[in-house]
């Protein structure tokens, strides 16, 4: 628990809800989440403009849940993932920079327990973004490696982990930050 209320807090800024509005450093799980969605972000780049000028002019864009293709179109449209992504890198980033402004469900955030809540929610926010941008990077190594072999279905394992592992991870690191959450609650 933060015990460190001194002179520096007493003219703290609070939210309509209460909520203290204070900055707290980046910890670093969030410096790795945020760094390795980074190098994510570039590798996606880089190997969409290696892999452009090599390819068919039309790919295959979607596929069913067996894995067979069932919409084609431009291979610039391999674009939209890298700037999805970056776009999501930004937004995310943003985020993690009003950590007060959360939707903490039934945890009363004080400058008690914000010391410790914020950096968790922001560690979790930059988490997701990574977890999102892998699994971008998954699909987007995938179509490419379809058009260059002009195999054009993926087999049932990937369509499954394109499904599987989001929900597996987000899972995981929701109820991750829901338990180390729960631990708070007592310093409200």
């Amino acid at each position: 628990m933060y015990t460190g209320l001194t002179e520096e807090y007493s003219n703290i800024e609070y939210t309509s809800r209460g909520r203290p509005i204070i900055k707290v450093p980046m910890t670093v799980p969030e410096k790795i989440f945020c760094f390795a969605t980074a190098i994510l972000n570039i590798f996606m780049w880089i190997y969409v403009y290696i892999n452009l000028e090599e390819l068919p002019d039309e790919i295959v864009t979607h596929w069913d849940v067996n894995g067979n293709p069932n919409d084609t179109g431009s291979k610039y449209t391999l674009l939209l993932m890298p700037s999805i992504s970056s776009g999501l890198f930004v937004l995310f980033n943003l985020i993690a920079l009003i950590p007060h402004h959360y939707n903490y469900a039934t945890l009363k955030v004080t400058i008690q327990n914000a010391h410790q809540v914020y950096p968790l929610a922001k560690t979790f926010i930059r988490y997701l973004n990574f977890t999102t941008t892998l699994l971008f990077t998954f699909i987007l190594v995938l179509m490419i490696a379809s058009a260059k072999s002009g195999q054009n279905e993926f087999g049932s394992l990937s369509i499954i982990l394109m499904i599987i592992f989001p929900l597996l991870t987000t899972g995981i690191g929701l109820v991750i930050f829901l338990a180390k959450l729960t631990q708070y609650a007592g310093d409200s």
